[in-house]
């Protein structure tokens, strides 16, 4: 019987689960803080970048993203509904010292996958049997929530197509704001991060769903791609995995080649009016010592932003 798989298109899809609970202010505050211990969360971001529509088209503006950011940022609050935010947050353009680090980094110069959930087998090159990310394998990071009916939704926040992974040297030589507010919080824990791969000519490439526009009028809810795992055959058992087996990182195979369940994947997205964010730029942002005290003005347009706005 005839699969319908490609030579070249036999990667596999990991589920990552991550924290689904959006990380927001002390009630009657408008800055949220590096989190206090190891409290992971998400938060709903308004910030510049680029996304690809569903015409193929990559427009450049301001958008929101659901996306793991640890580092200050302001808050304002809008109406929740359903799933969707309670607040829109944009990065804070002075901070204090790193306390935890953001993973994924989806953010300029490109997508990281850091520590989360990395197993110490990886630490050595890959032996015959073992099940470890490869180049081109993408990693769905996503939630499972509460769906209709008491069953369970999982909800995707980003995508990372694996590029490459790098050695612990070269992982302590990522610079831009990489080095500044993530680095500095791994230091002590072997570090070999996996490089996403970058849209420019890919097939396949790194993304997170986002939507154009400003905060209040670019609300979403998290994108369920559950209907997905159909296609999927989990690891070890050949069987379709479930939004509540996916609490733990799940290695699959698409059944009938990558190449189908990219392009399944994406449509899904785009039919809930969301766009492939691949770009994401911060505001030029100051780390600043133990004892100095933090700025309170807002954040201000990075680099990029203005080169592309002075370009326009």
């Amino acid at each position: 019987m005839n699969s319908g798989i490609k030579p070249g298109d036999d990667g596999r899809v990991w589920l990552l689960p991550h924290t689904g609970q959006e990380r927001v202010p002390e009630q009657g505050q408008t800055v949220c803080p590096w989190p206090a211990g190891k409290q992971h969360g998400l938060k709903f971001l308004q910030v510049y970048g680029g996304a690809i529509s569903h015409t193929g088209k990559l427009v450049h503006g301001e958008v929101c993203v659901w996306a793991e950011y640890e580092a200050p940022t302001h808050a304002r609050p809008v109406e929740a509904r359903g799933q969707g935010p309670r607040f829109v947050q944009t990065p804070s353009i002075s901070v204090s010292q790193p306390e935890l680090d953001t993973d994924p980094w989806i953010f300029h110069p490109g997508f990281v996958w850091s520590l989360r959930q990395h197993q110490s087998a990886w630490q050595q090159p890959p032996q015959p049997g073992d099940v470890q990310p490869q180049p081109g394998d993408v990693v769905l990071f996503g939630s499972p929530l509460p769906g209709a009916r008491d069953s369970l939704d999982w909800v995707l926040d980003t995508v990372v197509v694996v590029k490459r992974r790098l050695s612990s040297h070269a992982a302590a030589n990522l610079k831009n704001h990489y080095g500044k507010l993530v680095e500095p919080a791994l230091r002590g824990q072997p570090q070999q991060p996996f490089l996403g791969q970058p849209h420019g000519g890919a097939e396949r490439f790194s993304f997170a769903p986002c939507k154009l526009g400003e905060g209040s009028r670019a609300r979403f809810e998290r994108p369920s791609v559950s209907a997905l795992f159909r296609e999927l055959r989990a690891h070890g058992t050949g069987k379709c995995p479930t939004a509540a087996q996916a609490r733990a990182l799940t290695p699959c195979q698409p059944s009938a080649g990558l190449t189908r369940f990219w392009k399944h994947l994406t449509e899904l997205i785009w039919s809930q009016g969301l766009a492939l964010g691949t770009d994401f730029d911060l505001p030029a942002i100051r780390v600043l010592g133990p004892d100095a005290p933090l700025a309170s003005a807002r954040p201000s347009k990075s680099s990029v932003r203005r080169k592309r706005a002075h370009a326009a």
